[in-house]
């Protein structure tokens, strides 16, 4: 039989994601320990994330940008990313490739060299 936690791992390994507790890679074990009440919230969630990286990646093409900080969410230094709205005061929504969405400054990403 398999529990959420179960889909929710093998719907982040089709897209090629993780799930990370505090800022560290998580393990099935390390879900279950921190949170056995949220397990469905957590599911819902990691479940739009994938829809998002697929629709991104069907409509938008391949990334155009990628992120260039390591002080805002060192994981994904270097990851490529989508802009899809740009905003008052520099800011701009950027998605990665596994569907996570972020609002930041224009300032953290930098356009594909061709």
């Amino acid at each position: 039989m398999t529990t959420a936690i179960d889909e929710l791992f093998a719907l982040l390994a089709e897209v090629g994601a993780t799930v990370t507790l505090y800022g560290k890679p998580t393990t099935k074990e390390e879900v279950l320990a921190v949170a056995q009440k949220n397990v469905q919230h957590l599911f819902v969630n990691a479940a739009t994330e994938v829809a998002v990286a697929r629709a991104a990646r069907d409509i938008l093409g391949p990334p155009t940008h990628y992120w260039r900080v390591r002080t805002r969410l060192p994981e994904r230094f270097g990851t490529p990313c989508w802009v899809t709205a740009r905003g008052a005061l520099n800011s701009c929504r950027v998605i990665f490739e596994d569907g996570h969405e972020v609002i930041t400054s224009r300032n953290f990403v930098r356009k594909l060299k061709p």
